[in-house]
């Protein structure tokens, strides 16, 4: 903000990408679980019909990420 000569203000960035959306969708705890290769996570996904009601569950405990949930 003060590079651009405002400097008695304040500045927030709000962000929605379809990450976000993609976890509230599928309630996903964590945003790294999308960027994963973890099979057993992206299997959960795999289907031929796109309409096909999906719910994220922990399928395993060895995953790093899915340890802190």
């Amino acid at each position: 903000m003060f590079s651009a000569g405002v400097s008695n203000k304040v500045g927030w960035a709000f962000g929605l990408g379809l990450d976000r959306l993609v976890m509230t969708q599928y309630k996903i705890p964590d945003i790294r679980l999308l960027w994963s290769e973890d099979e057993r996570f992206l299997d959960q996904f795999a289907f031929d019909n796109p309409d096909t009601l999906v719910t994220f569950k922990v399928t395993h405990t060895d995953c790093s990420v899915c340890l802190l949930l």
